[in-house]
């Protein structure tokens, strides 16, 4: 297995492709937003290939503070393989030690039980990897995430906010990215 870093049209193919089908449209970024924070070089979508394909992505926006595991995904028919976990360690050796890994991860609060309990697997899934809480949750778009970090860090409220505030605009903060 090989981790890539994948070019800006092999990203937006994936977008158009995978992204779309595995995001709902209030959860997924719009390409350019990608595309840009990619030409600023704090953003790296990363492939994990067994052979000659594509299994599992991640995609890593950056700052010199803090890295955030925007989107994780794996091919239908190959997860379950720990695919997804394979690339999350991977990707992990190139930030870490220097600077740690967040992940927004939605937090167990659904009423039906079948989605709370899609909600405690992901949040198992990032534990058993090393993540723990980073002490703070945010309401992003109007779901409630927990931060979850890989690694050592100060102040990891204020590196997230920062990240954010590098890439969005003022109204996007105000609106759609609260502190709980």
């Amino acid at each position: 297995m090989e981790l890539r870093l994948l070019t800006a049209p092999e990203l937006k193919q994936l977008h158009k492709t995978a992204l779309r089908r595995a995001f709902p449209p209030n959860e997924l970024k719009p390409y350019s937003v990608m595309a840009a924070h990619m030409r600023a070089g704090c953003y790296d979508p990363l492939a994990l290939e067994d052979g000659d394909r594509e299994v599992s992505w991640g995609l890593f926006w950056h700052s010199q503070k803090c890295v955030l595991l925007d989107y994780l995904l794996t091919v239908p028919e190959r997860r379950g393989e720990g695919l997804g976990a394979e690339l999350v360690r991977r990707a992990a050796e190139r930030y870490l030690p220097g600077r740690p890994v967040l992940v927004e991860s939605e937090a167990p609060t659904a009423e039906r039980p079948e989605e709370r309990a899609l909600q405690e697997r992901r949040l198992g899934f990032y534990r058993r990897l090393g993540f723990r809480y980073a002490g703070f949750d945010v309401l992003l778009y109007g779901v409630h995430y927990q931060v979850l970090v890989l690694g050592e860090g100060e102040n990891l409220r204020d590196a997230y906010l920062e990240l954010y505030r590098s890439g969005v605009s003022d109204h996007f903060m105000k609106h759609f990215l609260k502190i709980l």
